[in-house]
């Protein structure tokens, strides 16, 4: 699935969920000059698409044709989780730090060698800790973000005539690998204290090595097969937040220009 994709599939989600809520709610009066400081929490999905590797790194040779072949993954799903997070406003400027988690189903399987060997990588988790810095006007805030992501891939290799018995190696268990990300977004405030939002966030977790054993016919034996692996994702979601400490505060807020 490709990042265009991603993001039309975010608008239609956005509208969806907009549709939703002002069914729900009835008009509310105007919210006038409001301060953005507190705390927030909220829920948020998408659609993310990336691309990742793996790289053989023994002597083995089970798995691929000349040692250090490097099989390359474009993997592709959807992820659901939540954020919590803490921002202050001066002025028209609005900067705190967010911490999200989420579970992903965001995977791509490949053959290699004429059908020989197949092979598998999933991204099952990721989480961000984060500054963002952002500007809000007429109740709409766009920001930006920078910090901390880590996650855990997958990684699985068949290979039926790489011996007498089919071999394979399964790393399902997971690595977990640290990373950066980087991204940005929109919120509208919808209620005086819900905000409605679409969202990006690049991840990119950095190369790590893993092994596992291989099995012959399902049997473990005492081979040990190294691989590298690294991935890459794009999220692009639809976030709704409720701000625990929501007032409108007249003396205090500041106007918006």
């Amino acid at each position: 699935m490709t990042l265009n994709k991603s993001l039309a599939f975010a608008g239609i989600l956005f509208s969806v969920a907009s549709s939703a809520i002002a069914g729900d709610f009835a008009a509310p009066a105007a919210i006038g000059p409001v301060n953005w400081t507190g705390f927030y929490a909220g829920l948020q999905g998408g659609l993310a698409s990336g691309k990742g590797y793996a790289t053989e790194t023994d002597d083995l040779n089970f798995f691929t044709v000349t040692p250090g072949d490097r099989s390359r993954f474009a993997p592709s799903g959807v992820f659901g989780g939540g954020q919590i997070g803490y921002q202050r406003q001066r002025g028209n400027f609005v900067y705190g730090v967010e911490a999200s988690l989420v579970g992903a189903d965001i995977r791509h399987h490949i053959s290699l060698y004429d059908d020989a060997v197949s092979e598998r990588m999933s991204l099952t988790s990721v989480h961000t800790v984060v500054g963002r810095l952002g500007y809000v006007r007429d109740n709409v805030l766009a920001y930006i973000k920078a910090g901390y992501a880590g996650g855990t891939t997958k990684f699985r290799a068949d290979c039926p005539p790489c011996s007498d018995t089919p071999a394979a190696i399964d790393l399902d268990h997971g690595t977990y690998h640290g990373g950066y990300a980087l991204g940005g977004g929109l919120e509208w405030r919808i209620r005086p204290n819900w905000t409605l939002g679409i969202d990006y966030t690049r991840v990119d977790l950095r190369a790590k090595e893993a092994s596992g054993t291989i099995t012959l016919g399902g049997v473990p034996t005492e081979l040990i097969s190294t691989f590298n692996s690294r991935a890459q994702a794009d999220f692009v979601g639809v976030r709704l937040n409720y701000q625990l400490d929501f007032a409108v505060d007249h003396s205090a807020a500041v106007p918006l220009k």
